[in-house]
């Protein structure tokens, strides 16, 4: 690889790595969350009782169990 290829390489790395530091903990953030959903509708559904909702890690299950 030529050295102005390798700035230019090493210039776009720079340039990139402050939106990869912003995004990186925002896409953590949001698996986790979804982590934390699809425990909530397990363990809704384990128990017997009907998921309702996750918003904001709050599980929610509804009181009335399945048939």
């Amino acid at each position: 690889m030529e050295l102005s290829s390798r700035i230019f390489l090493a210039a776009v790395l720079i340039l990139l790595l402050p939106a990869a530091i912003e995004v990186g903990p925002l896409m953590v953030a949001e698996a986790q969350e979804e982590l934390l959903c699809e425990e909530c509708q397990d363990w809704c559904q384990w128990h017997g009782f009907p998921f309702l909702d996750c918003a904001e890690g709050n599980c929610q299950c509804g009181w009335e169990p399945l048939d």
